[in-house]
């Protein structure tokens, strides 16, 4: 029978009867860099891949370009209107006051249109959260060319490992919650911060923390939620419901999520202090979840999960409850999520159980990349600007870069487990085991 040359995809144009195929290996000129070729097509396919996928990237940060000079220059209609309006007046202009006091203490206009609270402001009027969180991401945008390079501050005190961190943008506070059952309260308005006190009242650990507005909501080994005030620090509530240990909480004004080792997702009322919905994953193992578009996605594995909150509200929650949810309708991505779950604008990066970090597509709902790097479980993420953090069971944070995925950074120093991260102030805090939480400069 007549046969081709086994290297006839590399180009090879050999043909003869198979008897004969042995003696021209000896003298086909593809046979001693074999290897090398298909080293080469095969970086060939990957090129193209990669290729195809900046390509994608690129037309959404278009369209984001596009969007932010729409809404530049609608804020700058209204900065004149109103410069205007107070030079009639005889009054110094908002936007004179702006330049005079500084993004620090007045705030600027956040996604979607929304104005931040300034730090004296009251943080439970107007739209809620998003105020807050919009803050939080014109914070982040002034450090896109930080770099975390140098462990300057460690903070210690806790008796047990810390596994979640909480911050309060207002207030300049951070909240750290620990398997000592306790959580500690820390002023971060200085460079070496101080405890201001210690909040008690769990019987377990706390292995998650969330802050929004006046309210800081805890979750424990204890399967149960505590709210507590921010400003007195007095605890407020205490919610049951949850069989299994609470290992992520998320707050959207009057609404807390939370979800629980017990293969649960509960939605509760904080005002009327009861749990509104109950949604089962069905999975092995703990689930986190982030907030994009009014949908609630969990990802586990090589599988994604949503649910359509408008949906949820509608079947579960009372009209007043309807009309609260409804002022998220502009919410895109100023949730970023919890337990391994993190969105950045409309991608969502969540940790997976073979050491890496994944990228979603939430269009396709499938998996667009991977990032490896780490040697072990990846327990946090966080971003800052354009970099993408990520904390491991390997003791060691690594910096990304958002475009490319390559790793920029490794920061060591920690030595147990990283549990959480946290950027604040243009400053990272990392909580680990180790009981201590190390400040990054």
């Amino acid at each position: 029978a007549v046969v081709s040359c086994v290297h006839l995809g590399l180009g090879c144009s050999f043909r003869g009867p198979r008897f004969g195929m042995k003696d021209h290996l000896v003298i086909c000129p593809f046979e001693p860099v074999k290897e090398v070729v298909r080293g080469y097509l095969k970086e060939n396919v990957s090129l193209k891949k990669a290729l195809e996928t900046q390509e994608e990237e690129i037309a959404v940060l278009r369209f984001k370009i596009q969007n932010m000079e729409i809404a530049a220059e609608k804020a700058s209609k209204k900065a004149g209107g109103a410069a205007s309006g107070a030079a009639k007046n005889g009054g110094e202009s908002p936007a004179s006051r702006f330049d005079l006091l500084g993004t620090s203490e007045l705030g600027s206009l956040g996604p979607a249109g929304h104005a931040s609270i300034p730090e004296g402001g009251d943080p439970s009027a107007g739209a809620g959260l998003v105020e807050v969180d919009a803050l939080m991401e014109v914070e982040q945008q002034k450090i896109i060319k930080w770099m975390p390079n140098t462990n300057t501050v460690t903070l210690e005190g806790h008796t047990d490992g810390v596994m979640a961190l909480g911050h309060s943008v207002e207030h300049k506070k951070m909240f750290s919650g620990s398997m000592d059952r306790t959580v500690r309260v820390w002023d971060i308005s200085m460079h070496d911060p101080l405890c201001d006190g210690e909040l008690k009242g769990h019987r377990g650990g706390v292995t998650s923390i969330a802050v929004g507005g006046h309210r800081l909501v805890t979750g424990s080994v204890d399967a149960t939620l505590r709210v507590w005030d921010v400003a007195t620090l007095k605890e407020q509530a205490k919610f049951q419901g949850h069989v299994g240990m609470v290992h992520g909480l998320m707050l959207l004004n009057d609404m807390c999520f939370s979800v629980s080792q017990d293969k649960s997702i509960k939605i509760w009322d904080l005002r009327l202090r009861q749990c509104v919905t109950t949604m089962e994953t069905k999975s092995r193992g703990c689930y986190g979840f982030a907030i994009h578009e009014l949908k609630l996605l969990s990802a586990s594995g090589s599988k994604i999960v949503t649910w359509d909150l408008r949906m949820l509200a509608a079947s579960t929650m009372n009209e007043q409850q309807r009309l609260e949810f409804g002022r998220y309708d502009t919410l895109t991505g100023n949730c970023a999520g919890t337990y391994g779950h993190q969105m950045v604008g409309d991608r969502l990066y969540t940790s997976a159980v073979d050491n890496s970090v994944r990228l979603w597509d939430l269009r396709s709902l499938q998996e667009k990349s991977k990032i490896v790097g780490h040697s072990d479980f990846v327990r946090a993420l966080a971003c800052a600007g354009e970099r993408l953090l990520t904390a491991s069971d390997d003791k060691t944070i690594r910096v990304w870069d958002l475009e490319f995925h390559d790793c920029q950074k490794v920061l060591k120093g920690h030595t147990s487990y990283i549990n959480a991260l946290l950027v604040a102030r243009a400053r990272l805090y990392s909580a680990s085991m180790d009981k201590t939480i190390r400040i990054w400069e």
